[in-house]
């Protein structure tokens, strides 16, 4: 394959559409990246879908940082797009929605597992 040259203007148009990609969603840009620990409380300011190799996964945020959600968490909040409509979950983001992981363990199998729970006791 041969070198194509591109003019100034088209390699500062790529450049804007490649900065938008590598941030991943709007509301992560200016944000500290950070882990969902078991046990921590973390406040949704805003969530959105990213897509990977692997299937969408969820990012959630507050109002400094953001965080990738695994499996658990993505599942979580796209049981939540399914109950209530979009109103409903902006009206929820306003104040941010509470949100737990947790690790714990079957009382019958002895397996451990982990739970996202919204409005956590």
């Amino acid at each position: 394959m041969g070198y194509i040259k591109m003019s100034k203007n088209l390699q500062d148009i790529i450049s804007q559409v490649k900065e938008i990609t590598a941030s991943g969603l709007p509301f992560m840009d200016g944000k500290e990246k950070v882990a969902l620990e078991d046990g921590d409380l973390y406040t949704v300011k805003n969530y959105g879908y990213l897509t990977s190799a692997d299937g969408d996964f969820v990012v959630v945020a507050d109002d400094t940082t953001y965080a990738f959600g695994g499996s658990i968490v993505t599942e979580a909040f796209t049981k939540l797009d399914a109950k209530i409509d979009g109103t409903q979950i902006a009206e929820l983001l306003k104040d941010g929605i509470p949100m737990k992981i947790s690790k714990r363990k079957s009382e019958s199998s002895k397996r451990n597992y982990t739970v996202c729970e919204f409005f956590p006791k």
